[in-house]
């Protein structure tokens, strides 16, 4: 087992299935389970990864890509839930597009697609 693998699994164990469950509630601690996510990515991205082969950082690519498509698809869910329900307006952005382009700063393109 290479370096990168003991702890990208621990991530796509929390983010894969402890992470998804307890989104919608907070932890005991009082703390959004959201912010367990912040926590990891930035456990990520000071990993020391100069000292990974060449096999070791492949692998560590094709976890990431596999994590970032089901946050992807979590956020899917939740913005169709959230356009489902006009939550914008209640935020007074007239589109569900405006709102991830304000809120979200997300490209005015990749808004409109989503």
């Amino acid at each position: 087992m290479s370096r990168a693998e003991p702890f990208l699994s621990v991530v796509a164990v929390i983010v894969g299935e402890q992470m998804y469950d307890s989104l919608r509630t907070e932890t005991a601690g009082g703390a959004s389970p959201m912010g367990e996510g912040e926590v990891l990515v930035n456990r990520l991205m000071g990993e020391p990864i100069e000292g990974l082969s060449n096999g070791e950082l492949a692998q560590s690519l094709v976890d990431l890509e596999n994590l970032l498509d089901r946050l992807e698809a979590e956020r899917n869910r939740r913005l169709s839930l959230f356009s489902q329900r006009h939550g914008y307006f209640e935020l007074e952005y007239p589109s569900a597009s405006s709102f991830l382009i304000h809120r979200c700063r997300m490209a005015p393109q990749r808004a409109i697609r989503l």
